[in-house]
């Protein structure tokens, strides 16, 4: 049961990347962050890269990592932004429609199975979403919020990434894939940051060690999370990871004094969870 150590240990670590994440954006711009973390993501796992310092040779292999590459750009950009606008307690419960998206998306271009207890878990997972986005008497009416958009159009890309990910790492080893999903960004975005290099130095000058601490967070999140992918069926790994969804809203609730509308977004949390647990098969 490897994957399931390793997709627990994703969702733990990953649970207070957001926490960190929103802490820090509070006060500073979100290119500058976004850049930071990738930059120095790829410096945590270039040991590991050079422990196990293989690449492909074949078009069609490197051809999935640059389409990785661009992908994780625009979650980026979309995920960090939407992370600044919008709660994080509220944001991580909408983000989980990446769970609607990468079931439909694994069944369809990667063949893996679909059964009862993943469309149970899809249906809770789609009421939660209606549970989060309630508002004045209407549920999804927090969708016309672009920071709300821009969660969703996020989960989206990052749903796809997971199919394309999962398809490199048949060639891929997982140190050097990933070093380079973090790099190359890293290296685009470091351009629209050098137009910001005020922003980007009065960001490391007052919250440096936050800023290591959630890269560090992300390194091994990510790694053991495509490790497991090695081990196991995206869709199935994918939900287990997203546990990390309940450390993230009670620490937005309680680290961040996110208090309004708390019981509903601890409801559309548990439920979306509940969601999460059915389509990976344990129950």
């Amino acid at each position: 049961m490897l994957w399931l150590l390793l997709a627990l240990t994703s969702a733990i670590t990953g649970g207070f990347i957001g926490i960190i994440g929103k802490y820090v954006l509070k006060k500073h711009d979100y290119i500058c962050y976004a850049f930071m973390w990738n930059m120095l993501s790829a410096a945590f796992l270039l040991p590991l890269v050079l422990l196990n310092f293989s690449f492909p040779g074949t078009f069609y292999e490197w051809s999935l990592l640059a389409i990785g590459m661009c992908l994780w750009l625009g979650i980026n950009i979309t995920g960090i932004k939407s992370l600044q606008m919008v709660e994080v307690s509220l944001r991580e419960p909408v983000s989980q429609t990446r769970l609607l998206f990468i079931l439909l998306l694994s069944v369809i271009f990667i063949s893996e199975t679909i059964n009862f207890s993943k469309i149970a878990g899809t249906i809770l997972i789609f009421s939660g979403l209606s549970l989060a986005t309630y508002k004045g008497g209407e549920f999804f009416s927090r969708l016309k919020n672009k920071g709300i958009q821009l969660a969703l159009l996020s989960a989206f890309l990052v749903s796809v990434v997971s199919i394309v990910d999962k398809t490199a790492l048949k060639y891929w080893a997982v140190a050097p894939y990933l070093f380079l999903e973090f790099f190359v960004p890293g290296l685009v975005l470091g351009t629209m940051a050098f137009c910001r290099r005020d922003r980007l130095k009065e960001m490391m000058k007052s919250k440096y060690l936050y800023v290591i601490l959630v890269t560090a967070l992300g390194a091994v999140s990510s790694y053991t999370l495509y490790w497991a992918y090695q081990l196991k069926e995206v869709s199935v790994v994918f939900p287990i990871a997203q546990l990390a969804t309940l450390i993230t809203v009670i620490g937005g609730i309680v680290l961040l004094k996110e208090r309004k509308d708390i019981s509903l977004k601890i409801l559309a949390t548990v439920i979306m969870i509940l969601g999460a647990i059915l389509i990976s098969g344990y129950v």
